[in-house]
């Protein structure tokens, strides 16, 4: 449908109307309860890693921005969602992130150590902006908060979630490219300052 509609520039993906949680990651009790869970899991996980990876290259390949925007939690799968996409991620102030696999013996998948490395400046050739990041979140599953987000590149923009409808009238009525729709966005981001002792995550 939207090819024959012509190039689709932008999509903006968020959570269904009055869902508390952004994505809170997969339905991990019906793959363990499926009559068959190897056959269930692994079509799970075939999806779910293929949807990543799309999400990953839609911009490159496509010319098509994918647009997080977390107005709750991104946990796991739901995390996954969020750190493939480029170059705009928003969360509002509801927002957290997690990969709390670590609690129920997985490893942190959805290509987490390739993202985080990429938007934490972690990347070959680059110079770490927040050593370690990677690896606490990994071992610990601990929470980040929107600010965190922010402050530690998982997202882009923190935008009050009062202002989420203005913000996608804006952008439905915007020219879908990147600099136009940062423009926008920074409008109506508001500013993340340095953290404070004892809040959040805990790492710094």
């Amino acid at each position: 449908r939207h090819a024959r509609a012509g190039p689709v520039r932008a999509v903006v993906v968020r959570a269904a109307e009055g869902a508390r949680a952004f994505c809170a990651g997969g339905d991990v009790k019906a793959i363990a309860t499926a009559a068959d869970p190897i056959v269930a899991g692994v079509g799970f996980f075939r999806a779910e890693y293929a949807l990543d990876y799309l999400i990953s290259v839609m911009e490159a390949r496509h010319e098509t921005m994918v647009i997080p925007l977390a107005d709750g939690a991104a946990i796991g799968g739901g995390a996954g969602l969020m750190i493939h996409a480029a170059p705009l991620r928003v969360v509002t102030e509801r927002a957290a992130f997690a990969f709390p696999e670590c609690e129920i013996g997985l490893i942190p998948d959805v290509g987490f150590a390739h993202a985080m490395r990429r938007m934490t400046g972690a990347g070959a050739g680059a110079r770490p902006q927040h050593p370690g990041l990677d690896r606490f979140l990994a071992l610990t599953g601990a929470r980040l908060d929107a600010a965190e987000m922010v402050r530690y590149g998982i997202a882009t923009h923190l935008v009050p979630s009062h202002a989420v409808a203005k913000l996608e009238e804006l952008l439905a009525a915007t020219s879908p490219t990147a600099a136009a729709i940062r423009d926008a966005l920074d409008d109506f981001a508001v500013a993340v300052g340095p953290p404070t002792e004892g809040g959040g995550s805990g790492w710094a």
